[in-house]
């Protein structure tokens, strides 16, 4: 799969995937897509930029999900992603606080991490 492949399967899947996709499989399994598109973005040239880029993409799930696991590597620009979703409303914008707080408290850990 190419570079554009992979952050599009990322995308489709974060989108489909929202707050929760019914029923319990369906969300594990769009889960289990964004973390294999993800890893495999990273082995691949440009793949890691590719998926930073996810951090302004139009949805709040895929920023979501991005910033997560940005922020988890240390990704300042992915603090303020988070931030401003966390001023929203809904599941994202409760997640975004979660993971803040986690990141302040030294004890976040990347959604997609292997």
């Amino acid at each position: 799969m190419s570079c554009e492949d992979l952050v599009n399967a990322f995308r489709v899947a974060a989108i489909e995937k929202g707050d929760f996709a019914y029923p319990a499989r369906r969300d594990h399994t769009l889960a289990e897509k964004m973390r294999r598109a993800y890893l495999k973005l990273l082995q691949i040239p440009g793949g890691a930029e590719a998926f930073e880029s996810l951090l302004h993409d139009p949805s709040p799930h895929v920023r979501a999900w991005v910033g997560a696991q940005l922020l988890a590597r240390g990704n300042p620009e992915a603090k303020a992603v988070l931030e401003q979703l966390a001023k929203s409303s809904g599941l994202v914008a409760t997640g975004a606080r979660i993971c803040l707080e986690q990141s302040q408290a030294g004890q976040l850990k990347g959604p997609f991490s292997p």
